[in-house]
């Protein structure tokens, strides 16, 4: 037998009578621990609701940023060079915007080779 949910006897609790299947749009804002909500089409402004529990560790840590690799230049003129008549103009638009970055580490060496360190 599973355990049953616990229900609250506070009539009060906003989350009384609370039910996702009324739901017909949420907002979520980073950083705030409120689920906005409307449960009619029509309804001018958004009713909120604390949804976590109060036990909950509300610190969370910034994602750790990963710098953009690139490729060198002179590969990116090349690739552009051989390929850029067989592309469509979205792919080549594409491939001209991809970040050029001397200093990169070539992961395939001149016989296509990986060239992994």
């Amino acid at each position: 037998m599973g355990k049953e949910k616990k229900r609250t006897s506070n009539k009060e609790d906003p989350m009384k009578g609370f039910l996702l299947q009324d739901l017909v749009e949420v907002k979520f804002k980073k950083g705030s621990t409120l689920l906005q909500y409307k449960t009619d089409f029509h309804q001018e402004s958004y009713a909120s609701v604390d949804f976590l529990q109060k036990k909950f560790k509300r610190t969370m840590q910034e994602p750790e940023a990963i710098p953009v690799r690139g490729i060198p230049k002179q590969k990116k003129d090349a690739i552009i060079a051989v390929l850029g008549q067989l592309m469509s103009k979205n792919r080549l638009e594409f491939g001209n915007s991809i970040i050029e970055n001397d200093s990169a580490q070539d992961l395939v060496d001149s016989q296509g080779t990986e060239n992994i360190d």
